[in-house]
């Protein structure tokens, strides 16, 4: 080593440790306040992945005291960052049982995203609940000519020009439900009750971007105000576009009110959500977040044309009524016949409906007592998964010829009359090849379900029927 380079040799060290050694601070000390810091916190996994350059530069100029320092920032880097590609204790394992909800969140960009591409991931995936950001007045629209009104007939929408928008969609009945929202976000949150497992809260989020002093306040404002973890004893799903990451001191004090990040429980936490179509750092901004006791089975990404940000779809475990494994009926059989324990090929050989996927069952003539059997086979899994509750029928109203349901339908209509009334209307195969029913309304206990039985075509009786 030359003279002058030894005499520079502690300032070069010094300077090229710098950074590091700063970045370090600010994360480990939660010193991330303040613009531009909070929108650059975000690079952290960036930093941390380069974090062995001053310490190599400096075992190189000898200088040990500072390559001592480098290393520390390091592994304080380090320590905060790889954690989150490892499992936690919050991922399902497979002695965990339970009832699957499957929630779906997508930032469509200004309404922009491939309404195809997201009706194709929510069917791939069975998903149930779907969580929408930057929606506008012809995004639902949109997405109802691919299929969504059928898949998802239960919404909240509050549309916006640009990208304050935002869509709550369901499968099951869904009710507006959460305190009243006092930051002027429009992001709705919704209640709907899960089959074996009670009710649940889902509230769409997306603060804004915070890269600007007044953004960042707004920002923070949204992050502090977002409801906790819990409506009383009723467990909430935080699912959206926070613009934050694992790294922001504010998203993490979110995480302290009860919350845990599902991607982070299964060790994908490190996998990017945005952004898909510029050439800059990704970084994961999107997030499904969810309290104990339920459990995540597994996370996934994935693009959406005509969006900058990724979709999120998180398979959750959510525990029994009464506890995590309490009122589970294995290997008991549902009143079709279809066991625990079956494989595909087995419950389409029992059904004979080789392309229907089978989420339920309900018998076809109920009568007060008669035992309901609730149950799930899913188009990714290998098996049927459990069943949830033995319920009974606790109510069965049959509707005179002349009386219509809320919107419409009753005798003499046909099945075409009722797919128009009927939104989410479940149809299958009756006792012989004239004989059909079709269902709407949800199996959740003490939602009221309506029974059509159909004859040649045309309904010829109806049932209003109340499980508990």
């Amino acid at each position: 080593m030359s003279s002058a380079l030894r005499r520079a040799a502690p300032f070069l060290a010094a300077a090229l440790a710098a950074p590091w050694v700063a970045w370090a601070v600010i994360r480990g000390f939660a010193l991330d306040s303040d613009h531009p810091i909070v929108a650059a916190i975000s690079f952290t996994p960036y930093m941390a992945m380069t974090s062995p350059i001053p310490v190599m530069a400096a075992l190189m100029l000898r200088r040990w005291v500072i390559a001592v320092v480098a290393l520390v920032a390091a592994i304080a880097l380090a320590g905060a960052v790889l954690p989150r590609a490892a499992d936690s204790d919050n991922k399902a394992s497979a002695d965990d049982r339970g009832t699957t909800l499957v929630v779906m969140t997508s930032n469509l960009r200004y309404g922009n995203g491939d309404s195809r591409r997201v009706m194709q991931l929510a069917r791939d995936h069975d998903v149930d609940v779907l969580t929408l950001q930057e929606v506008n007045s012809d995004t639902v629209p949109r997405l109802d000519r691919e299929g969504a009104k059928r898949a998802f007939p239960y919404r909240l929408v509050q549309d916006s020009p640009g990208a304050g928008g935002s869509a709550l969609l369901s499968r099951r009945p869904l009710r507006a439900a959460g305190p009243e929202d006092l930051t002027g976000a429009r992001q709705p949150e919704g209640a709907l009750t899960v089959p074996g497992a009670g009710r649940v809260q889902v509230k769409v989020t997306h603060p804004p971007t915070p890269v600007s002093e007044p953004l960042v306040e707004d920002w923070r404002r949204l992050m502090r105000d977002y409801p906790g973890p819990r409506d009383g004893t009723t467990p909430r799903i935080l699912a959206g576009d926070f613009n934050a990451t694992l790294d922001h001191r504010e998203f993490r004090q979110l995480l302290d009110r009860g919350w845990y990040d599902a991607a982070d429980a299964t060790g994908d936490a490190l996998k990017t959500t945005w952004p898909t179509t510029r050439r800059r750092p990704e970084l994961t901004l999107d997030h499904i977040l969810v309290p104990p006791p339920i459990k995540v089975r597994s996370v996934s990404v994935h693009t959406v044309l005509g969006s900058d940000h990724r979709a999120v779809i998180a398979e959750l475990v959510l525990p029994a009524k009464g506890g995590p494994k309490a009122g589970l009926i294995v290997p008991e059989q549902s009143i079709d016949r279809v066991a625990v324990g079956m494989s595909p090929d087995e419950v389409r050989g029992t059904l004979g409906k080789p392309d229907r996927i089978v989420r339920g069952s309900v018998s076809d003539s109920p009568d007060a007592g008669t035992p309901i059997h609730d149950w799930v086979y899913r188009r990714r899994g290998l098996k049927v998964e459990s069943f949830p509750t033995k319920r009974r029928v606790t109510a069965v109203e049959t509707t005179s010829p002349e009386q219509r349901t809320a919107n419409g339908a009753g005798v003499g209509d046909s099945e075409s009359d009722l797919q128009k009334k009927e939104p989410g209307l479940d149809c299958g195969e009756g006792g012989s090849p004239d004989d059909r029913w079709c269902i709407s309304g949800s199996m959740s206990e003490g939602e009221p379900q309506t029974i059509f039985e159909l004859r040649e075509n045309r309904v010829r009786l109806v049932r209003v029927v109340v499980v508990r």
